[in-house]
């Protein structure tokens, strides 16, 4: 199967809480995660073109990093969900980079993903 795709993803191990209108917020792990996406472990009914909030943790020898994303969630599988970030402040952009900038294999590739967002144009 063809990679769909955009951002370069790395493998990391976090936790995610994922909150939809009107439902009870759903805990999950994170797997990988990249500048516009990430794989959520989960096992509680979400699907595909749903829209969520969620509150991603990772936690390293040094320190804690917390965001807060809106999503969509992209696919669902066996195990969990894709989801494809589709707004964030920028502390939040912040977080995600430097988490990216941490565990990815390739730290330029990231900055690449990072031009590639800003040099997309916002439609509405």
């Amino acid at each position: 199967m063809k990679e769909r795709r955009s951002g370069e993803r790395f493998k990391l191990s976090g936790t995610a809480e994922i909150a939809r209108e009107g439902k009870k917020k759903s805990k999950g792990e994170l797997r990988d995660l990249s500048i516009n996406g990430a794989f959520i472990a989960i096992n509680n009914g979400f699907e595909p073109y749903e829209d969520i909030e969620i509150a991603i943790t990772v936690r390293n020898d040094r320190k804690s990093l917390a965001a807060t994303l809106k999503g969509v969630v992209s696919r669902k599988d066996g195990d969990g969900i894709g989801v494809q970030f589709t707004g964030m402040d920028m502390n939040s952009f912040r977080v995600i980079r430097d988490i990216a900038k941490l565990y990815a294999e390739d730290p330029k590739k990231i900055e690449k993903d990072i031009k590639r967002l800003s040099d997309t144009p916002v439609t509405r």
